[in-house]
């Protein structure tokens, strides 16, 4: 049984929301990745544009821990809630951790890395490529410190929306 403590947490926040005419029947701006249910490498493909218009969700969104020691990143492309793109980093200053990495949904739990030691010189990602169309709402990545025995604190959280 894991039991989980939440902290709280200093934010800094920046978030960009944008507007990009699209073709009609076109394809968005698609990324590829070997397996989109692992972090694996990605490459961008091409992007057309014509009448109508779609509101890009985009969103990049950092937040530091209480002692400043870890920084939480979270970012969200595609158009409406055609999401092609979740990417999600930890990293940590002083000192390190053991703990892992979640993306989670308005749905609730999406998916998360295993626990991993995250040190200064080596953080961890969670890098989710051609999801499709996903629920509008707000998604979040958080970083667990796993201090044993099942127990897990929240250490810090971003977020950003998928919307229509």
């Amino acid at each position: 049984m894991r039991i989980y403590r939440n902290l709280v947490l200093v934010t800094v926040t920046c978030m960009s929301v944008l507007t990009l005419p699209t073709l009609a029947g076109a394809a968005p701006n698609t990324i590829s990745s070997a397996d989109a249910n692992l972090p694996g490498s990605v490459s961008f493909g091409s992007f057309s544009a014509l009448a109508g218009v779609s509101p890009l969700t985009s969103g990049n969104t950092c937040n530091l821990s209480n002692d400043l020691n870890n920084v939480t990143c979270f970012q969200i492309s595609g158009t409406g809630t055609y999401v092609s793109r979740m990417y999600a980093t930890t990293n940590v200053n002083a000192f390190a951790i053991y703990g892992h990495i979640e993306i989670s949904g308005p749905n609730g739990f999406f998916r998360n890395t295993p626990d991993a030691n995250i040190t200064p010189s080596f953080g961890i990602y969670l890098n989710l490529a051609n999801l499709g169309t996903m629920p509008s709402g707000t998604y979040c990545a958080s970083t667990w410190w796993n201090l044993g025995g099942g127990v897990y604190d929240l250490y810090s959280s971003a977020c950003n929306s998928v919307h229509a």
